[in-house]
């Protein structure tokens, strides 16, 4: 089963937006760290991992 990572930024003035996609937790921190550098800390960044040909109803999951 395959995963990759959702970038989410978000702050007190924005609901989170997906701001990038990484196939490793690795490259999803580094990605962190470059909207940090690059907005002072002005957001705040949420990895959340997913796994690949998934789909969820009525929170099972089903994979294809």
């Amino acid at each position: 089963m395959k995963k990759v990572y959702l970038l989410y930024i978000q702050n007190d003035d924005i609901n989170p937006f997906l701001a990038g996609v990484a196939t490793t937790k690795a490259k999803a921190k580094q990605m962190c760290d470059r909207l940090y550098e690059f907005s002072e800390d002005a957001y705040e960044c949420i990895i959340e991992p997913i796994e690949l040909d998934t789909l969820i109803l009525n929170d099972e999951k089903e994979l294809f």
